[in-house]
């Protein structure tokens, strides 16, 4: 027994000074397995140390699990200082923020949509179904709106990269300076847009329907059309009620709160997506450069496709009698 432990004692020594199993082995007058033998097996024997102890434990992840889906069915912002808070955990921001990811709960940006109300429900059903029922001819309807442009882009800005890698775009007061413009979209696939400057009110929406609008629409629909715009104060104002009804221009009834249905939307997005699929614009200059490069790249190269927007109308009328007046897909 003494000479096992005097052995063991002499390999460990020699092999602590770097000598090879073979070294010690034949100084010993050993097999070299043996030495193997001798240093893997004291090794075995010297306990692992164990990590911190976890701080939260089974008790608490479920408590955790549990109020984190149940503030995400009310629609409440989760996070660590939230969980920490209303759990009473006594544990830092990042052993909450571990908790969490270890539950497969990812912080992720909330999407936004439009909050319909039971009462415009009702008026978006009423619409549609008067509509399909009547086969409305939505070839005739002028489809109207305006969009803003921002130099720092839009508020949501995704884009495949390496991994491990990140992409910045500053953020900066007033988004950089932005820059707006009202359009029109013919059922020919005809886009016209024209420059807002400063903010828009009802006499100079008036200027841009008299002077900008109608002409081009008279050219190509002499009589026979019908203007869609939506409920912004400017366009269902006293002046604009006159003096649509003095030059006899027809508009149509539009229920509230109904993005989806103006596919005038869509062509936004269009155009959203090539205006922004460069770098960040150092001003409005270059932004306005690059926005009326991508109008007449839309008018060139995308005109069947603006044109094929008019037929998913009524699919978009049936889809909102599906969602019982909820916001659609579209």
């Amino acid at each position: 027994m003494v000479y096992e432990i005097k052995l063991i004692e002499n390999v460990q020594m020699m092999r602590s000074q770097g000598l090879s199993y073979n070294a010690i082995a034949e100084e010993l007058q050993i097999t070299k397995s043996a030495v193997q033998y001798i240093l893997h097996r004291e090794i075995a024997k010297i306990k692992k140390k164990t990590g911190p102890t976890n701080k939260i434990n089974k008790s608490d992840l479920l408590r955790i699990k549990r109020l984190t889906n149940d503030y995400n069915e009310k629609g409440y912002k989760v996070n660590s200082t939230v969980i920490r808070s209303n759990l009473q955990l006594d544990v830092s921001k990042s052993t909450a923020q571990r908790a969490l990811r270890s539950l497969n709960f990812k912080y992720r940006k909330v999407k936004r949509q439009v909050n319909v109300s039971q009462k415009n429900r009702a008026l978006r059903m009423t619409y549609a179904k008067q509509w399909i029922s009547n086969e409305m001819d939505w070839q005739s309807v002028i489809f109207t709106d305006e969009v803003r442009f921002s130099c720092d882009g839009p508020d949501i800005f995704k884009s495949f990269m390496p991994e491990k890698t990140s992409q910045t775009r500053y953020k900066r007061q007033m988004r950089g300076g932005t820059v707006m413009y009202w359009g029109m979209l013919f059922s020919t696939g005809d886009l016209f847009m024209r420059k807002v400057s400063g903010k828009m009110k009802s006499s100079h929406y008036k200027e841009i329907i008299r002077d900008f609008a109608v002409p081009k629409i008279e050219k190509e629909f002499s009589k026979n059309y019908i203007l869609q715009q939506d409920n912004s104060p400017i366009h269902i104002s006293r002046e604009m009620q006159d003096y649509f009804k003095s030059q006899n221009i027809s508009t149509l009834e539009w229920p509230a709160q109904s993005p989806d249905l103006n596919i005038i939307e869509n062509v936004w997005q269009m155009l959203s997506d090539n205006i922004y699929c460069g770098p960040q614009f150092k001003n409005t200059k270059d932004l306005e450069v690059k926005i009326n490069e991508s109008i007449s790249w839309m008018i060139i190269n995308k005109k069947e496709i603006l044109k094929s927007l008019f037929s998913t109308i009524r699919r978009r009328l049936c889809d909102v009698l599906v969602a019982k007046g909820a916001i659609t897909k579209y």
